[in-house]
């Protein structure tokens, strides 16, 4: 079970990775017209949401959820104000 835990983590951080450079774009139509099938990390438009990262860096979902693996692992469990403190 550890290793299916930790494949699904390291999954979602490759997806999250491979999601910034078109983060945030809702419509289909303009993602198929500007990226096409996205199989590589992309830089995000220096006008998007996240114009500070470079590719191959996570979104900020995928910071949110380092922050909460490194603290899951200190705190051997949720600690709330670990958590909050990182």
């Amino acid at each position: 079970m550890k290793d299916k835990a930790m494949a699904m983590v390291l999954a979602s951080f490759a997806a999250d990775s491979l999601a910034l450079g078109a983060h945030w774009i809702y419509s289909t139509g303009k993602i198929t017209k500007d990226f096409g099938r996205i199989e590589q990390f992309l830089n995000p438009d220096p006008d998007s949401y996240h114009a500070t990262k470079k590719k191959g860096e996570f979104t900020h979902y995928g910071d949110q959820a380092l922050v909460l693996l490194e603290s899951l692992a200190a705190r051997s469990g949720f600690d709330p104000e670990d958590f909050s403190r990182r």
